[in-house]
Formats: C-alpha cells, sequence, structure tokens
C-alpha cells in the first residue's frame, strides 16, 4: 500500500552512507519525481542516467551553469571530490509548483540553501554511517577504486558539517537498505 506525501524529500550524508539506496526507495514507494544531481563525474556502476544523476562533461557544465541553470554561486562552490556538481534551480521551481520531488544533494550548505527556499515543501533527511563502516562498504562496492579516490570519498566524508535545520537524521552504520528506508519511513 502506498502512503502519499505532502512534501519533497532532500537527502544528505558522506559517501556511502546509504543516500542512493534511500532515494532509489523513496521514488519508488511514494511516486516522488527522481530530480537527479547534474555532475561531471563518471557513472558508477549500477547508476542510472537520468534517475541518480545526469552525467556530463565539464564542458556542458561550465556552459550551463553560466547560463544560470544552477544554484551554486560559484564554479568553486559545485566543484567537489574531483568533479562539479549543480543543483538545478528548476528544484526549487518545480516543487514551488506542486511536485514532489526527491533530491540527493551534494552539500549540507546546498541542502541548506535549499531547505530555506522550500521551507515546510521539504523533509530535509541527513545520513550519517561511522568511518569503519563506510570504508567497508566501499571496498565492497568499489574494490578496483584507485587509493587516492577512495581516501578522499572517506575523508571528505569524516569533515565535520553543521546540519542544523535537518528534519531527520538516520545513523545507517549497521542497518540493512530496507532498514534505512523503514526508519525514513517511519518518519514520512
Amino acid at each position: 500500500m502506498k502512503k502519499k506525501l505532502s512534501n519533497s524529500v532532500l537527502i544528505t550524508g558522506a559517501s556511502v552512507t546509504g543516500k542512493t539506496t534511500l532515494y532509489r526507495c523513496l521514488v519508488v514507494h511514494f511516486g516522488l519525481l527522481p530530480t537527479p544531481v547534474h555532475m561531471t563525474r563518471a557513472p558508477r556502476d549500477g547508476e542510472i542516467w537520468s534517475l541518480d544523476g545526469v552525467f556530463m562533461s565539464e564542458e556542458e557544465f561550465k556552459k550551463r551553469f553560466h547560463g544560470g541553470d544552477y544554484m551554486q554561486e560559484s564554479l568553486e562552490s559545485a566543484y567537489y571530490g574531483g568533479a562539479y556538481y549543480g543543483c538545478p534551480k528548476e528544484w526549487i521551481d518545480s516543487t514551488l509548483r506542486g511536485d514532489y520531488n526527491c533530491f540527493v544533494c551534494p552539500t549540507v550548505k546546498m541542502a541548506k540553501k535549499i531547505k530555506e527556499a522550500l521551507g515546510p515543501n521539504i523533509i530535509w533527511i541527513h545520513l550519517v554511517a561511522n568511518k569503519s563502516v563506510r570504508r567497508a562498504r566501499l571496498l565492497n562496492r568499489e574494490p578496483d577504486l584507485d587509493k587516492k579516490k577512495f581516501t578522499l570519498r572517506i575523508e571528505q566524508g569524516d569533515t565535520p558539517v553543521d546540519i542544523a535545520g535537518y528534519d531527520l537524521l538516520i545513523n545507517t552504520s549497521y542497518l540493512k537498505a530496507g532498514d534505512i528506508f523503514l526508519r525514513a519511513l517511519n518518519h514520512l
């Protein structure tokens, strides 16, 4: 039985905390519109274009950025982990028109901006997991990942962030995918 939401959902968290898994579950269960971030990195194994991300060249990203398509204030603020990530302004417009969207936001700073713009129209879920669990998940998911990229992704997730303003915090350290969804479902 499907429950309807009267809000869009925004998800943040470090690498391998379960963002994509939760995102996909929420999109299917609630019939939310998948609203992927635009990015210049290559798709990872299992990622689906236009569901998990809109993957593009750096040249295309910069063209869209300079055309005013993204919420990021500068190219520097859109650069994270070796790639550009853009949150389309259309996310805000679509939600304010009454569409129910689901976003995975690349940074907490951008999530705060979205939450400020949308207020009660959006539920912000932030996921956390301890470093050893994240390391194990990343090794399992991408065993051939270059050591430098591996270290970068884990260290970036350990950077303290001010998540004031979130609606739900889920520690996914010892949860399976279905359990992460159930924790979110209980709040929604």
